[in-house]
């Protein structure tokens, strides 16, 4: 809405170029998704972050980021913001990453160090939060 009446372009490269780098990165994020869903199903865990959480999987993806399904949410958001070539989607992106970063991701590592404890720990520290 705001680049309605403010817009806000990043890129200075034609929209056909602009149009496939966001398509590049969609289907990135839509492999990142794909392989983080089979992964979880694989050690028969939900990608439901508010089921129960019955093992750590540390495997897969898991063995290069411990989030790997929002690091996929926010590329869809920059992919998206590639596509319109709106800054004010990529300001969306920096909000969407403290929220994910300071809410929701600190809840998730409370829960999971408090039932897993020092096993959990080591998954930390061995493993990048995003990449």
């Amino acid at each position: 809405m705001a680049g309605h009446y403010k817009p806000l372009p990043f890129l200075l490269v034609a929209p056909s170029i602009r149009i496939a780098i966001s398509i590049v990165l969609f289907a990135v994020a839509v492999g990142i998704i794909f392989v983080s869903r089979r992964e979880l199903i694989r050690h028969k865990e939900h990608p439901n972050p508010y089921r129960v959480t019955n093992a750590i999987v540390s495997s897969g993806i898991y063995a290069r980021t411990r989030n790997p399904i929002y690091l996929a949410f926010l590329i869809v958001v920059l992919a998206t913001a590639v596509a319109a070539d709106n800054g004010w989607l990529l300001i969306s992106m920096v909000l969407l990453l403290l929220l994910l970063r300071f809410v929701t991701i600190r809840a998730e590592e409370r829960y999971l160090s408090s039932k897993f404890g020092a096993e959990y720990e080591e998954y930390r520290r061995r493993v990048r939060r995003w990449v």
